[in-house]
């Protein structure tokens, strides 16, 4: 279930779709939407604008039929997703911080990503950005699909590699909404490369 009123930007969807056509080719790809949900069959009927807003429940629907179709069913292709998102985001959108920030100050101002990305979806913020104890937490977003969950966890972690820090094995969402945990923990150890 997820929350009728989170909302995601069209970009969210615009680059993940490229990587999973190109990926698994185009046939591939239509046949995944057509076993989609009805809010993201609805939302893939027309273009997709990137700055548009769509609802979230299109996203969760895309996201759980990328991984039903082309993962292992343990999210490991959305993790994938996430990796290759932030190598886009953070060479385009976001190169900013790649120029101007080093790993601490990155953790710091994930809020300002996820709010460019998501609306009526919790927050995001850096509890903690020390290399042994980084801590990123999304609050109030009980609706998140475990999926978006992975992908996330993806993100993040080719983020910090794409700035110069490398982010060791253990990382991992260590409490999540979707199995009982109070609010989502993304954490992680890091090293300067």
């Amino acid at each position: 279930m997820t929350d009728a009123a989170a909302q995601a930007r069209g970009s969210a969807f615009l680059g993940l779709v490229r990587f999973a056509r190109n990926e698994q080719g185009r046939d591939a790809f239509e046949a995944m939407l057509d076993d989609a949900g009805p809010a993201a069959q609805e939302v893939f009927a027309s273009r997709i604008r990137a700055t548009h807003w769509y609802p979230y429940a299109a996203l969760a629907e895309f996201l759980q039929g990328l991984e039903a179709h082309f993962g292992t069913g343990d999210g490991g292709y959305c993790r994938r997703l996430g990796e290759h998102a932030a190598g886009v985001d953070l060479n385009t959108t976001f190169s900013f911080f790649v120029r101007l920030y080093g790993p601490e100050r990155l953790v710091k101002a994930c809020g300002r990503v996820w709010s460019q990305y998501y609306k009526n979806a919790g927050k995001m913020f850096a509890e903690r950005s020390s290399p042994d104890d980084t801590l990123v937490v999304i609050e109030g977003f009980p609706g998140m699909a475990k999926e978006h969950c992975k992908l996330m966890e993806g993100w993040m972690i080719a983020s910090m590699r794409t700035i110069g820090a490398e982010v060791l094995d253990d990382a991992h969402e260590r409490a999540c909404m979707s199995e009982g945990g109070p609010r989502h923990e993304f954490w992680c150890r890091w090293r300067r490369l």
